[in-house]
């Protein structure tokens, strides 16, 4: 999955935007997932995160989590919890 920061909402919100898939066969009721967030070095600058309140079998849900961090330039997935 492809995880990237984009300008878009009121006063040009960031945010980091990618797909989960659920390639088991259970129904989930609750799926979080946590991104951190870097600096142009590399350096973590801080985290974000995105939820959803149902992911099927075998279903994709593409996540959005605002990024309040002007100078983040990178973002990777740190943990997925389903409940």
């Amino acid at each position: 999955d492809v995880y990237k920061r984009q300008p878009s909402g009121p006063a040009g919100v960031m945010y980091v935007t990618g797909s989960i898939l659920n390639k088991s066969d259970n129904n989930y009721r609750e799926v979080e997932v946590e991104i951190e967030l870097y600096d142009a070095q590399g350096q973590l600058l801080g985290h974000t995160m995105d939820y959803t309140n149902q992911l099927g079998s075998n279903l994709n849900w593409s996540f959005k989590a605002a990024c309040s961090l002007t100078n983040a330039a990178g973002a990777k997935i740190a943990k997925v919890v389903a409940r």
